[in-house]
């Protein structure tokens, strides 16, 4: 056996594909942030004189997390104050309050409002609306709640 590699392993070059970026729309989360701030540290414990455009230029293109100059920045001048990295909270959207009407509830103003029809007289909002206000079994509501609730009936 010989002492030297053959040419054929020697020989080979190895090419690194360019490196993908991160997806925009999500938001870092705490396990990746921790990676960065334990990265900034090494780098300080290692360098402790270098500058920290430096130190973060270092972290983007050693890391290889597709985490841009500027995140890198962001995190490590908020992580490094206070030492905690949580997540941020999730937003959540407004409660859908029409879906607490049951089926009697929408069937009453169905009712109300072909009641009204057969009489042969106009349904208006206002009209309906004291309707609603007037029977005891149907919840007090406001204009705008009785407004969304019949758009959501599929009335015009």
């Amino acid at each position: 056996m010989d002492a030297q590699p053959s040419a054929s392993i020697a020989g080979r070059v190895h090419v690194c594909s360019p490196p993908k970026r991160r997806e925009k729309a999500s938001h870092l989360h705490s396990t990746k942030k921790q990676t960065l701030i334990n990265a900034y540290k090494k780098i300080i414990a290692d360098t402790p004189n270098l500058k920290k455009l430096d130190m973060i230029k270092q972290i983007t293109d050693s890391i290889l997390t597709g985490v841009s100059r500027i995140t890198v920045y962001r995190v490590i001048k908020v992580c490094t104050a206070p030492g905690i990295c949580v997540d941020p909270k999730k937003i959540t959207g407004r409660p859908a309050f029409l879906k607490s009407f049951d089926e009697t509830v929408k069937t009453a103003i169905w009712q109300i409002v072909h009641n009204m029809f057969r009489q042969n007289e106009p349904s208006t909002l206002d009209k309906v609306l004291v309707e609603v206000k007037n029977n005891e079994d149907l919840p007090n509501m406001s204009r705008s709640t009785l407004y969304l609730l019949m758009k959501q009936m599929n009335f015009k």
